[in-house]
């Protein structure tokens, strides 16, 4: 009897062992959090008390107004909710003047030492200078689903340590009046698909600005959008950019490290002066969609290359401006009886081998 207890006590020690063992097996790869997902930490709203605000009704509802950003916390996670209401604009303090005229006179978070901040979908609309100043803000995140419609004049004018910002959330933004105006580190934009214009001083002197990908929807550029942007060195433009705006040779194509210009698919003429006062060797590239070309478009003041994919579209201008060459795909139709000129300057044609 003795020896069958005994055994019995073995058996179980080791059944009770292989459990322990099975508890402990770390968790599957496939449910080990990836570097690309946001911590719990990250994604806790600040406080209600991390916040000066007031309750406003806007368009038949109650919602929450921030004026002012007074947390301690450099991670900035802005509530979607406060005392049960959504939170739906950053509107700053305001004050009214002696003709009676209340405006914003300082963003909510304007001049602080934030470092990062979370959008919820529930912001609605940005008050004057919502991030100006911001020297410490390296990192923006718009929830998807933001219906922001307008980043407010300077509203993230000198955050000089913001690198990238992706407003593709924003589907329906059509304001950009000087928002980020002397961000003078900012590398890289992401532009949404549905904005149709890029307002003037977007971009103002974001010197450190490198490449654009102008989205299909776009159609206008304001005057000065992307002035004292010298270090672009590649645009990609969609099919809808209106090339004969007034002023749009000096809105984006006139910086010195300038190499590239990529005309998109879906294009079908390039016309007006878009590409006047280039002073860079460009390489351009002509998709087959185009079918109608203006000899100004492509007037420079350096040499230019400019490769078409299609068929030799017709020339509106038989005169070239310019020192240009043009390659082509011999195999095209068109290519072998084009009778294109130079009016002042050179015009090469070259078969692509």
């Amino acid at each position: 009897m003795t020896v069958f207890f005994r055994r019995m006590a073995i058996v179980f020690l080791f059944i009770l062992c292989l459990t322990l063992c099975c508890s402990c097996q770390t968790t599957p790869s496939s449910e080990v959090p990836t570097t690309d997902t946001p911590t719990t930490e990250v994604l806790v709203p600040n406080a209600a008390s991390d916040f000066d605000y007031d309750i406003f009704e806007k368009d038949g509802e109650r919602v929450i107004r921030l004026i002012r950003y007074k947390g301690e916390r450099t991670d900035v996670v802005i509530p979607d909710s406060i005392e049960g209401l959504p939170v739906r604009i950053l509107l700053g303090v305001t004050k009214q003047n002696e003709n009676g005229y209340t405006g914003v006179v300082q963003g909510v978070f304007e001049g602080t030492a934030i470092e990062s901040a979370y959008i919820p979908s529930s912001i609605r609309s940005f008050g004057l200078a919502t991030f100006a100043h911001c020297t410490m803000l390296k990192q923006v995140e718009f929830a998807k689903g933001c219906g922001i419609t307008s980043l407010s004049t300077g509203c993230f004018e000198d955050c000089t340590a913001l690198t990238r910002i992706d407003l593709s959330p924003l589907t329906k933004l059509m304001g950009t009046y000087y928002a980020f105006r002397d961000c003078t580190s900012l590398e890289e934009v992401v532009l949404p698909e549905g904005m149709t214009i890029i307002d003037e001083g977007s971009f103002l002197n974001c010197s450190a600005l490198k490449s654009l990908y102008l989205p299909d929807s776009l159609e206008k550029i304001v005057k000065n959008a992307f002035e004292g942007c010298i270090g672009i060195e590649s645009i990609s433009i969609g099919k809808n950019l209106r090339l004969s705006e007034p002023g749009l040779a000096t809105v984006i194509f006139n910086s010195p490290a300038l190499k590239r210009i990529t005309f998109r698919e879906g294009r079908e003429s390039l016309d007006g002066y878009a590409l006047v006062s280039i002073t860079s060797p460009v390489s351009v590239e002509v998709p087959a969609s185009v079918n109608v070309v203006s000899g100004n478009t492509f007037f420079n003041y350096n040499t230019m290359t400019i490769t078409f994919a299609g068929d030799c579209p017709k020339m509106e201008s038989e005169k070239w401006l310019g020192d240009v060459i043009v390659r082509y795909n011999p195999d095209k139709m068109g290519w072998d009886n084009c009778d294109w000129s130079a009016e002042k300057g050179t015009l090469t044609l070259e078969p692509i081998e």
